[in-house]
């Protein structure tokens, strides 16, 4: 199932309509196919970074498999293309994947967050989910470490790993297992697991449903409203179709 793709900030993005139709496509395009790679979730951050840092654009370019998990990555696709395009929030996103990769029997990992949060994450996801976690372990750990962490993957024939370290370190890292002859899809989660474990709890529906978690953070955190300024350009770019 090889969707429609359209350019944003020089980024391919391809069309999805609905959540489902996001989950039906990577499951046809990696899962079914046993097929390795990374994503990169797109949001009005990464892509003014992009746009400003050729490291950036470079990483997410590579990335294998892109969608838009922010509302101003989503209005950018909307205006450009004047297309439905549909916004795929990353924390829910992961979880259903994750589960159609446990029903097609395909080894599962986890790897990032504190020891506390990556092992409260295994257990929710075998108590709740129906999700057998086949190798676990914390984000915490250097450079040296990365040969053995790949050997482990390997000895475990995992072929769906959730990356949960924050971008750009997950999308690093991942690059740095399938270089490393790992042959399994590796899919950044960022902050997911402190939400899936109850450490954080998501916007309220009301603010999810209408595109405005991004002031419900920033209602909880003001100091962020730094960030929002900084994005100016970015918004102002979208208005004159620059993308």
């Amino acid at each position: 199932m090889n969707a429609v793709t359209y350019s944003l900030f020089g980024l391919q993005v391809p069309f999805a309509p609905d959540f489902e139709s996001t989950v039906d496509q990577f499951e046809q395009n990696f899962l079914a196919t046993q097929t390795s790679g990374f994503s990169a979730a797109l949001n009005a951050e990464k892509l003014y970074m992009a746009q400003k840092d050729a490291s950036v654009f470079n990483l997410l370019s590579a990335a294998s498999f892109r969608y838009l998990d922010g509302i101003g990555a989503v209005w950018a696709a909307r205006r450009k293309y004047n297309l439905p395009f549909a916004r795929v929030p990353g924390v829910e996103l992961w979880l259903q994947i994750a589960k159609r990769a446990a029903r097609r029997g395909l080894k599962i990992a986890i790897i990032g967050g504190t020891e506390e949060t990556c092992q409260k994450a295994v257990e929710v996801l075998r108590e709740q989910h129906g999700i057998d976690v086949a190798y676990a372990r914390n984000g915490y750990f250097d450079s040296s470490e990365r040969a053995t962490i790949a050997q482990a993957l390997k000895a475990h024939d995992i072929r769906f790993a959730v990356i949960a370290m924050g971008s750009p370190r997950q999308e690093k890292f991942s690059q740095d297992m399938i270089e490393a002859g790992v042959n399994a899809f590796f899919f950044g989660v960022g902050g997911s697991l402190d939400v899936l474990t109850g450490k954080v709890d998501r916007a309220p529906r009301i603010f999810r449903d209408n595109g405005l978690e991004w002031l419900h953070r920033l209602l909880r955190q003001p100091s962020r409203i730094g960030r929002q300024l900084a994005l100016a350009p970015y918004f102002l770019s979208v208005l004159r179709a620059k993308m």
